[in-house]
């Protein structure tokens, strides 16, 4: 687990990899604040996860959402060439 979420952070920032876990953790049943900081209570809320390959599907989907999003605002933001890259985004975040 945590070297996808390193994997994440490298691409998508640290704060962003991290509200990523914490919003699969919370899909996964172990609440935690979603505060974009990977500290103790979220490291422990991932290591007392049952079922890693939930958590690890469940993160990628949250990966997968910031991207969709990043591509859909990129325009808006002054990056409109956000969508040509959503096809390696998505591929980076179901490996």
């Amino acid at each position: 687990m945590g070297e996808k979420v390193f994997n994440l952070a490298v691409n998508m920032g640290p704060y962003h990899a991290a509200l990523c876990l914490q919003r699969a953790l919370r899909a996964c049943g172990r609440p935690v604040a979603e505060d974009g900081i990977l500290g103790p209570v979220t490291m422990g809320a991932a290591r007392a996860v049952g079922d890693p390959i939930a958590l690890l599907t469940a993160l990628r989907s949250e990966a997968a959402g910031y991207y969709r999003l990043l591509a859909a605002l990129g325009p808006a933001r002054g990056d409109p060439d956000a969508v040509y890259f959503l096809s390696g985004w998505l591929n980076r975040a179901y490996q």
